[in-house]
């Protein structure tokens, strides 16, 4: 109901708490309100005390941050064709399907990053552990 109502309000950016404690079911669901809310064009992020939980469509560039220092990047969808520079391994026009695990646990090596999406959804989590 939150998050219908955020939409309703058309806000810049909506950031979720507490919804990644022990109840996987919580985060899971939360992680697919991310994907309505970010189809309204409003930008969302899922965060806790180690981490922080958004998803890609086209491109985005994060900075490199003391408090994050892992990246993970998993497919929303069946399939993802995703780029990335800036990172400890690379990816240039890698298709991704759902359930490989290539994406997990990457790191950013330069001042920042370039993920580009040229195809499906990417959940991203920068993690500090």
């Amino acid at each position: 109901m939150a998050v219908n109502k955020a939409i309703k309000l058309k806000p810049g950016a909506v950031d979720i708490f507490g919804v990644t404690g022990t109840r996987v079911d919580h985060l899971l669901a939360a992680v697919f309100l991310l994907e309505k809310i970010v189809s309204s064009a409003i930008s969302a992020k899922i965060i806790d005390r180690n981490n922080e939980i958004f998803l890609v469509k086209n491109s985005t560039s994060l900075l490199k941050s003391a408090d994050y220092t892992f990246l993970s990047l998993i497919p929303l969808n069946q399939e993802v064709m995703v780029s990335i520079k800036g990172t400890k391994y690379e990816l240039a026009n890698k298709k991704i399907n759902r359930g490989q695990t290539i994406g997990i646990s990457n790191e950013i090596t330069g001042k920042f990053c370039q993920i580009t999406v040229h195809q499906g959804i990417l959940i991203v989590i920068r993690s500090k552990d």
